[in-house]
C-alpha cells in the first residue's frame, strides 16, 4: 500500500518486501493560437527518446481512466535502491526532457489515490496508446497548487474535474470580496456560501440590491415591497446622530453646512423621542436660524434634497411609531434572510435605506458583543456603501471581526470600492473583469502576476480566480451552480 507523502509529491510503496519510490504527474496540453496541435504525436516522440536510454533506473507507466472523465497521467517509478536525491534528480531530468521534446504539453504534479489498487497485466498487448492529454485552458501556475482543507464546496479547478476545491467557514470572519462583471456569476457564488453557512447555524442576511436572490435561495425570509423592514434611527447616542448625519450627508451631496443643520435637526428629534421626516423638516424650518441670506440658502437648499428624497416611500420605511430599533432589527434578522431593495425606485432612497440597515447591524453587533451568533452579511453593489468618502461603515467593518461577524461585498466596480475594504477581505473571488482600471486594483490587493491579470477578462460566466487562507496559491475554479 502506499506510505505518507515524502516530499514534493513522492510517495513510497511496499510491493512484496521491496520498495519503491513513485510520483505521479498529470499530461496537461496547452493552448495555441496556431491551430489544432496533436498532443499524442509530441508525447510519443518524447516517450521514445526516453525508452532509447537502456542506462535509465527509472520506470514510466502512462495511466488513462475514462470515468469519471477521460484523462492521462504518466508514473515515473524505481526501487529504492538508490537515496532519495537521485531518484528526485532523475525525475526532474525526465519531466525536463518531455517538455522539452513535447513544447505543447506540461506535466502537473498531483496527489496518487491511497485508496485504489489497479490490478496491472502481466503481458500487455502489442499496440500502444498514447491516451488522452487534457487541454490546459489557462496556461499559468496559478492553478498548479495544493488544495487545504475545506468545508464549503465553491467548485471544481478548471482542467481538473475531479479536484474540489472550496473555503473554510471560520475564515469568512476575516471578510470576503466577490468582483465580477455584471452577468459573470456573482450572484449565484455569493449564493452557495450563503446556503452553505446558514445550513451549519450562521445568521445569513444579503442586502439585495437588483432583486436577484429570491430565486437563487427560496428557503429564505424575504423582506420587499410588501412587508418592508421600517427603520426607527431614534434611541441612538450622539456618536450614531453624527453617524447618521454622515450617512446622510454622503447620500445626499451635503456641504459640511448643510451637515451641521441637519445633525441639528436631528439631535432636536433625538431629544424629543420622536422621528419622522416631516417632524425633521418642521424643525429646521421653525427653529434652526436663518439670519442671513448665506444662511437662509444653505437651509432651503437642505430642505429642497430632502423633501426629493424622503417624502412618499421615503417616509414610510421611517418612523419612530412603527420602525424598528437597531437592537429590534438585529434580533429579527436570524436565520436565512433577503432584504430586496429593488422596489425602491429612487437610487438615492435605496441607497439611505440599504446603509442604515448596515449600519443599524454593525450597531447592533458592537452594542450586544454578538457572542452567541455567528452572522454573515452579503452586500451587493458595494460600492454603494464602502467608498472612499463614507468613513463611518468603513471603520465599522475594521471593528466587528471580533464579534463573529463576516461581511461579502460584491461590485463590478472595485475601482469604486474604498482600497483598504478590499484589502481587508482575506477572500477574494474574482469573476470576469473587462475594465483595465479594476483589474489593476484588484492585481494590487493581492500582488497577482502578469499572466494572471491578462486572463481575468477572459474568463467564462462561473470561472473565477479564488484567493483564500486554505490554497498555498490563487487558483482558477469553475463555480458550481447554487442547489
Amino acid at each position: 500500500m502506499l506510505k505518507s507523502v515524502i516530499t514534493n509529491s513522492i510517495y513510497e510503496i511496499e510491493i512484496e518486501n521491496q520498495k519503491y519510490y513513485f510520483i505521479g504527474f498529470r499530461i496537461i496540453g496547452k493552448e495555441n493560437n496556431e491551430g489544432k496541435i496533436d498532443y499524442n504525436s509530441e508525447l510519443q516522440l518524447a516517450i521514445d527518446t526516453i525508452r532509447r536510454n537502456k542506462e535509465r533506473h527509472l520506470k514510466i507507466a502512462i495511466v488513462t481512466l475514462l470515468d469519471p472523465s477521460p484523462g492521462s497521467a504518466i508514473i515515473f517509478y524505481a526501487k529504492k535502491d538508490n537515496d532519495y536525491e537521485s531518484f528526485r534528480n532523475e525525475t526532474m531530468l525526465t519531466k525536463n526532457m518531455i517538455e522539452s521534446i513535447a513544447p505543447h504539453i506540461t506535466l502537473e504534479p498531483v496527489e496518487l489515490k491511497t485508496d485504489t489498487v489497479f490490478p496491472i497485466p502481466k503481458l500487455l498487448g502489442s499496440v500502444s496508446y498514447g491516451g488522452y492529454v487534457g487541454q490546459m485552458k489557462y496556461d499559468i501556475k496559478a492553478n498548479r497548487v495544493v488544495i487545504g482543507e475545506y468545508d464549503i464546496e465553491l467548485g471544481n479547478i478548471i482542467d481538473s474535474t475531479e479536484l474540489p476545491v472550496g473555503i473554510r467557514s471560520n475564515d469568512v470572519f476575516r471578510h470576503i470580496g466577490i468582483f465580477g462583471s455584471t452577468g459573470s456569476g456573482k450572484s449565484n457564488t455569493a449564493a452557495i456560501i450563503a446556503d452553505e453557512l446558514y445550513k451549519k447555524g450562521f445568521d445569513v442576511i444579503i442586502l439585495d440590491w437588483h432583486g436577484e436572490y429570491k430565486n437563487l435561495l427560496p428557503k429564505f425570509n424575504l423582506y420587499n415591497n410588501k412587508n418592508y423592514l421600517v427603520l426607527n434611527p431614534i434611541n441612538m447616542d450622539d456618536l450614531t446622530t453624527m453617524d447618521i448625519t454622515e450617512l446622510i450627508g454622503d447620500v445626499l451631496e451635503l456641504t459640511e453646512p448643510q451637515k451641521f443643520i441637519l445633525y441639528l435637526g436631528l439631535e432636536a428629534l433625538n431629544q424629543m423621542k420622536e422621528f419622522s421626516f416631516k417632524s425633521l423638516l418642521q424643525i429646521i424650518s421653525a427653529n434652526i436660524p436663518d439670519n442671513t441670506y448665506m444662511q437662509r440658502d444653505i437651509k432651503f437648499a437642505l430642505i429642497r434634497k430632502i423633501i426629493m428624497i424622503f417624502s412618499g416611500l421615503g417616509e414610510k420605511l421611517f418612523s419612530s411609531e412603527s420602525g424598528y430599533t437597531y437592537l429590534d432589527l438585529g434580533e429579527k434578522l436570524r436565520g436565512g434572510n433577503i432584504i430586496d431593495l429593488s422596489f425602491i425606485r429612487n437610487i438615492k432612497l435605496r441607497k439611505l435605506y440599504g446603509l442604515m440597515i448596515l449600519k443599524f447591524l454593525l450597531e447592533y453587533v458592537i452594542e450586544t458583543k454578538n457572542r452567541d451568533r455567528k452572522i454573515f452579511i452579503i452586500i451587493e453593489e458595494a460600492q454603494n456603501y464602502f467608498s472612499q468618502v463614507n468613513t463611518v461603515i468603513n471603520r465599522a467593518l475594521q471593528e466587528i471581526r471580533k464579534f463573529n461577524v463576516g461581511l461579502c461585498i460584491i461590485s463590478q466596480s472595485p475601482s469604486n470600492v474604498d482600497q483598504e475594504v478590499i484589502k481587508n477581505t482575506s477572500i477574494k473571488i474574482i469573476h470576469s473583469i473587462k475594465s483595465n482600471v479594476d483589474k489593476k486594483v484588484i492585481a494590487d490587493s493581492i500582488s497577482l502576476e502578469k499572466e494572471v491579470i491578462q486572463i481575468l477578462d477572459k474568463l467564462d460566466v462561473g470561472e473565477a480566480l479564488l484567493v483564500a487562507p486554505n490554497l498555498r496559491k490563487e487558483t482558477l475554479i469553475k463555480v458550481k451552480k447554487v442547489a
